[in-house]
């Protein structure tokens, strides 16, 4: 079969794009839960006048918490980007081998 392996460097690409996207996908949601643990621990710490220090200090860690859980979703993002990027160029190397046989015949 003609361009055999473009075609399973493109389905191997595809396959790394899906993997990074879910990664991303985990990583956004963490980033949603964390959000929200934020804003309801703050919320109760405004609340209260920060409630003897441990409601403030709850929050500071909530904050500090989604922080990291916002980089970790930036960073998988990046990488879902990048495997995108190489899928379709991969795709188009697939399209352009597929092309060049076709002229052939």
């Amino acid at each position: 079969m003609p361009c055999t392996a473009e075609n399973n460097r493109q389905q191997d690409k595809f396959t790394a794009w899906r993997n990074a996207y879910a990664d991303w996908e985990g990583a956004r949601n963490l980033a949603l839960a964390a959000d929200a643990a934020m804003v309801g621990t703050c919320g109760v710490a405004i609340w209260t006048l920060g409630g003897g220090g441990f409601t403030g200090a709850a929050c500071a860690a909530a904050v500090a918490a989604l922080a990291y859980a916002v980089a970790e979703a930036d960073t998988a993002r990046t990488k879902s980007d990048i495997a995108g990027d190489a899928y379709n160029q991969a795709f188009a190397e697939y399209e352009a081998c597929l092309a060049k046989m076709k002229q052939q015949q």
